[in-house]
């Protein structure tokens, strides 16, 4: 897709073709499609072995998402891509809870933080990194916003699985769409 394309005029390519009909076979009523709250947040709580994500704030803006992703009329692969995406979130959701409810003196007080926003492909992961760059500053790489809590109780291992989890996002949406 050309900087001057319109998302309108996006061409899938092959494999993006090829993983949509595939699943497509499947229909969207396997419960790896569901966009219902509810599942995502089992799931996520499955998978953790956690249940408490603190306040309801962040179930309801996945209300508030998924009824959005059902009306975009998301392909079989957006579906899957969505809700891996949010099984993904609460997930964290869990661990940061969970973590901070077994690690309090850890939490300190972020005096001033910085937060940069702005649209893709816009200049902010660069401004975000030459920030970065200020010795009395802190910034956060990837991989620890993906998973920002610990996962392993051992340190090492903990920040393989994390650097992996990181690599493997990275390196599906590229493949998916190169021009990234």
């Amino acid at each position: 897709m050309s900087s001057g394309q319109a998302v309108t005029q996006f061409e899938y390519r092959w494999h993006q073709k090829f993983a949509n009909a595939l699943l497509g076979l499947f229909g969207t009523n396997w419960p790896i499609f569901s966009l219902d709250p509810k599942s995502i947040v089992a799931q996520a709580q499955r998978q953790t072995g956690l249940l408490d994500y603190g306040n309801t704030s962040c179930i309801e803006a996945l209300t508030k998402l998924m009824q959005i992703a059902e009306a975009s009329q998301l392909t079989a692969l957006g579906r899957l891509m969505t809700r891996s995406t949010c099984v993904k979130a609460i997930q964290n959701r869990l661990w940061l809870q969970h973590w901070e409810s077994e690690n309090k003196a850890y939490f300190g007080t972020v005096n001033r933080p910085i937060f940069i926003v702005g649209l893709p492909r816009s200049g902010t992961t660069v401004l975000q990194n030459l920030i970065s760059c200020d010795p009395n500053r802190r910034g956060l790489p990837f991989w620890e916003i993906l998973t920002p809590c610990p996962i392993d109780t051992r340190s090492k291992v903990d920040l393989r699985k994390r650097h992996r989890i990181g690599a493997n996002i990275v390196a599906g949406a590229y493949y998916m769409a190169p021009e990234q």
